[in-house]
């Protein structure tokens, strides 16, 4: 949970610690008792809303200092929280646009837009070991979601999400622009098949695209056979 890990991973986790702790039972490598229980908080039922374009928008609007940043941040580089948490001017790199993400598994190189670039260099570059938020990774990870992001979203009118919320916003929009799926997994720091089994999330209106760009119902030009009156057999 300190490292930024969703309630919901953390009890993957521990199923698959006490699985091996049982298996090392039977094969007499653990001592002869069950583990105890450890009770994660927070799990419940998780928010898995995609916010549009312009929610963001709203939201942002209505916030100010680090949340408004780590918000921005979120939303751009389609990063995990833990990513912006512990992110620091050394991993920021404005001349060549782009950070440096240290996320859970691997880092990874993010490209950033030049309004990103202005937004850092307006809010203020610190020392290589800076943090880049200002506040410390407690803060983003405890309080960001929870106490600022949830306010901002009642201010703005918007209905609630999560940070992850932004991740899987930032998946959708490089899917419908028709970036390959292995590089926008890349982007994500995930395998193809993570990438689209947990995060993205196809809508009536992509749907409709798809069908439209596909032409399903278009037959070529004299090959469709007239129905027959009156519908069903008479």
């Amino acid at each position: 949970m300190k490292a930024g890990s969703a309630p919901a991973t953390v009890r993957q986790e521990l199923k698959k610690i006490q699985a091996a702790w049982s298996w090392g039972r039977e094969m007499g490598l653990c001592p002869a008792r069950d583990l105890s229980r450890v009770r994660v908080s927070g799990i419940g039922v998780r928010n898995k809303r995609t916010p549009t374009v312009g929610e963001v928008a709203r939201v942002l609007a209505v916030m100010d200092g680090w949340p408004h940043l780590a918000i921005y941040l979120l939303y751009s580089t389609a990063g995990r929280p833990v990513d912006v948490a512990y992110l620091r001017w050394r991993d920021v790199e404005l001349e060549l646009a782009q950070v440096t993400l240290r996320g859970k598994k691997k880092e990874r190189q993010i490209p950033l837009d030049l309004e990103v670039v202005q937004a850092l260099k307006t809010w203020g570059v610190g020392g290589p070991d800076d943090l880049v938020l200002g506040v410390s990774p407690k803060m983003v990870l405890g309080h960001l979601s929870s106490r600022y992001l949830a306010k901002a979203c009642k201010t703005a009118g918007v209905h609630r999400f999560t940070p992850y919320g932004l991740r899987r916003c930032g998946e959708d929009r490089l899917a419908r622009a028709g970036v390959d799926v292995a590089v926008y997994a890349a982007i994500l720091g995930h395998s193809p098949a993570v990438a689209l089994k947990h995060y993205r999330r196809a809508t009536m209106d992509d749907c409709r695209a798809a069908m439209k760009r596909a032409a399903l119902s278009h037959l070529p030009s004299g090959d469709v056979l007239p129905f027959a009156q009156g519908g069903r057999d008479r």
